[in-house]
């Protein structure tokens, strides 16, 4: 039995509707898509968003890190592929797993330690998945396991991470002129 065109028209509308409403209710960024293990915090209080800079050149404001009120920061799994080449994956226990060069890192669900390829390392503050859906992580923590140096300026309320063998540009003085 053939259906009409207005049949044709109705179900093609329905179909587009259901692709249309599936496309407008993504995961929440930086959440597990298998698990939801990460505790969802609501007492991190943040005091401010931090600038960052990656080898002397300053991130996008999408990419800032939150200074706690404890004194930690922390930056959301969404940032840190942005401003560091790594990838992510969700093993089977609920872990996030951070791989970056020869790096495998591997954070656990409240637990306030790591694993740096397969070498434990104790956490100042425990990843959590924030009101917003997105996932926090300890920066200090994960720069420095991947070999970052990490300087923190309290004066401009900013964060300066130089990545491994980064060498900055020398300082280009100017010779005083006597009058």
């Amino acid at each position: 039995m053939r259906l009409g065109k207005s049949s044709d028209c109705f179900l093609y509308l329905v179909a587009i509707l259901v692709v249309w409403l599936f496309l407008q209710t993504p995961p929440a960024q930086g959440q597990s898509p298998f698990d939801n293990s990460f505790t969802v915090r609501s007492d991190q209080q943040f005091l401010n968003r931090l600038r960052l800079s990656i080898d002397g050149v300053e991130t996008g404001s999408e990419n800032m890190p939150l200074l706690l009120a404890s004194g930690r920061t922390v930056i959301s799994l969404q940032a840190l592929q942005n401003i560091i080449p790594c990838q992510s994956e969700w093993g089977q226990d609920g872990e996030l797993v951070v791989i970056w060069e020869q790096s495998r890192i591997q954070l656990y669900p409240d637990k306030n330690q790591m694993l740096v390829n397969a070498i434990p390392q104790t956490l100042e503050i425990t990843p959590y998945t924030s009101e917003d859906g997105s996932f926090m992580l300890p920066l200090r923590a994960l720069g420095e396991a991947m070999g970052y140096q990490i300087t923190y300026n309290e004066a401009s309320q900013s964060i300066q991470l130089n990545s491994p063998g980064y060498q900055s540009p020398p300082q280009t003085v100017i010779p005083a002129v006597e009058v």
